[in-house]
């Protein structure tokens, strides 16, 4: 005999848990992770309203987590700022027994520690980055005596904090006269390696959303296997 949910129906199949649902559930989480990302609190709350903005029901509203006013993504708020909720029907839900099984799903997701890696969205591990630039300078397989890699260390550790420019603050303290040329030069390096970054960031965040969308399909269908080989969507 199949596994059935609390409900006595299978996890999938029409007005459940479906592909498309799994993938408006996904875009829900990561606008909640880019949206409030110089926030934990905000983001783990942000997560959680996707959950219970999902489970509700005309009977059971649970929008107390959602963003309110009149520009939230929440239609339910909106109306709530129109003074016309009794009007508001609910779509795009799920029954609370679906609710129920993928709620580990959303708890494993809504973790302080995986959560506080989103936090800057847009910026690389500051301790991976710095030891990407200092073995740039000073590359492992030349066999570098300290003395090199401290120079290397320092020098990174200038252009990590201050740019390009910050080679020409050296030059000066070191009383060697900077020309304009020499402006022109670092500020030109500078914007093409922060055009660099993005291109870079941009492939990250694509391959990211790819993959957490992934690890929530895969979890959903290890959730479905459970149902057996008499499973069909459709069928419960």
């Amino acid at each position: 005999m199949s596994s059935k949910l609390s409900d006595g129906k299978s996890i999938g199949g029409k007005g459940r848990l479906t592909d498309r649902m799994i993938d408006l559930i996904t875009t829900y989480y990561g606008n909640a992770i880019r949206q409030n990302k110089k926030c934990l609190s905000d983001m783990r709350k942000a997560v959680w309203a996707v959950y219970f903005h999902i489970r509700s029901s005309d009977e059971e509203p649970l929008h107390s987590f959602c963003p309110v006013g009149p520009n939230s993504w929440c239609k339910y708020q909106n109306q709530v700022v129109e003074g016309s909720v009794e009007t508001f029907r609910h779509s795009n839900k799920l029954p609370v027994a679906v609710m129920d099984a993928i709620k580990p799903v959303f708890n494993d997701l809504s973790q302080p520690k995986l959560l506080q890696k989103c936090l800057g969205s847009k910026t690389q591990n500051n301790n991976e980055s710095i030891n990407s630039l200092i073995w740039k300078l000073c590359p492992k397989n030349l066999g570098c005596g300290r003395k090199i890699v401290d120079i290397s260390t320092n020098e990174a550790i200038v252009i990590f904090n201050d740019g390009n420019q910050g080679r020409l603050k050296i030059m000066q303290l070191l009383g060697l006269t900077v020309g304009q040329f020499a402006h022109k030069f670092v500020t030109l390096v500078d914007v093409k390696r922060i055009q660099t970054a993005e291109v870079h960031f941009n492939l990250r965040t694509k391959e990211v959303r790819q993959a957490k969308r992934m690890q929530f399909k895969t979890t959903c269908k290890k959730l479905t296997e459970k149902e057996g080989t008499s499973y069909a969507f459709g069928e419960f």
